[in-house]
């Protein structure tokens, strides 16, 4: 994947499919402001939005990125519905500045900013209710900047691995092994996959999922004269023995 970091923010940002002032109360309304005048706050409306954004940016990505598959899918969807990204689109629209929450927003800017990410999501909520499509054109305008940046990876196609595999089985090698180690050390990656045949290391590879570790190895392997020397090798080892 070519993002690794929050998505860049549109620049102008879309018009809000619903104004503010049409919005329902409790979009607004924080749990310590609720009164006889807005008994309800928005929690509801925040739970119904964050399902919302899952729903709606999955349906961005799969329509527009039908390259992709479902790993690749759930791991950019990931950076689009992070906590810090639903802040700043809040913060973006000054939802903080349309809610009364008791507390000093100015004096404390991590506090402004999740409540402001909350009203977000309650009125992505409230908009979903009254206009599906206008929700969905919404979430995807907020995409649009940085959706055109995310490609699949390097060579990252769902056949990479099916290539190396049927190089494997020309050669009459056993079937490639493989063997993962959990890195934890981003910019590198979550796993490393060690891939092996006949108990032989031939390459490795880096990615955010196991699955991406192995298309990573496959593709090392498929664009390296070296690597592809060994496997050469390793099959006149295997004929030898035989």
């Amino acid at each position: 994947m070519t993002i690794s970091h929050l998505p860049d923010l549109p620049d102008p940002l879309p018009n809000l499919p619903m104004r503010v002032e049409q919005c329902p109360d409790e979009v607004f309304t924080h749990s310590g402001s609720v009164s006889e005048l807005r008994p309800n706050d928005y929690e509801r409306l925040a739970c119904l939005g964050n399902a919302v954004l899952n729903l709606l940016v999955t349906q961005v990505l799969v329509d527009e990125k039908q390259e992709f598959t479902k790993g690749q899918i759930c791991e950019i969807k990931k950076l689009y519905v992070a906590h810090q990204m639903v802040n700043r689109w809040g913060l973006e629209y000054k939802f903080d500045r349309e809610v009364s929450t008791g507390k000093d927003m100015k004096a404390d800017a991590a506090f402004s900013a999740n409540v402001a990410g909350e009203c977000f999501r309650a009125y992505l909520g409230a908009l979903f209710k009254e206009d599906q499509v206008g929700a969905l054109e919404f979430v995807k305008a907020l995409m649009a900047p940085s959706l055109g940046k995310v490609d699949a990876g390097p060579k990252g196609s769902k056949n990479v691995l099916r290539e190396f595999h049927d190089k494997v089985k020309k050669l009459k090698l056993p079937s490639p092994e493989y063997e993962f180690e959990d890195l934890r050390s981003p910019p590198d990656g979550r796993y490393q996959a060690k891939c092996m045949i006949s108990g032989n290391v031939v390459v490795r590879g880096i990615g955010r999922s196991k699955l991406d570790a192995k298309r990573a190895a496959a593709d090392s392997l498929l664009k390296s004269p070296q690597l592809e020397k060994a496997l050469g090798k390793l099959a006149m080892l295997n004929l030898g023995s035989g």
